[in-house]
């Protein structure tokens, strides 16, 4: 009991440091700081090299002439390779700017 406990406590603390992690949202038109804890279903999340992502995310643009971009995912599956996905080709000759 006490160790389930002692477990719970360790899940709790690493979940908040977590959700207090940042991302770059579009609001209003402009970038602003926001924790991961308050990003909503349909948000615009601006991502730059190295950022972790903060949840599931449809890939609207990439600096990659290809729409591809790589992703670790060793926190989520354990592989250590990295993981290319693709802009949508609807989206790939879509004029999307910053």
């Amino acid at each position: 009991m006490i160790r389930e406990g002692i477990q719970d406590y360790k899940r709790h603390k690493i979940d908040k440091e977590i959700n207090t992690r940042t991302a770059h949202t579009l609001s209003q038109s402009q970038l602003i700081t926001v924790q991961w804890q308050a990003l909503k279903h349909g948000d615009v999340v601006k991502l730059v090299n190295g950022d972790h992502v903060p949840a599931d995310l449809l890939i609207f643009k990439t600096s990659e002439p290809d729409g591809s971009a790589c992703f670790d995912t060793k926190n989520i599956d354990g592989e250590t390779n990295l993981s290319t996905k693709y802009i949508p080709r609807e989206l790939l000759s879509a004029n999307i700017n910053e």
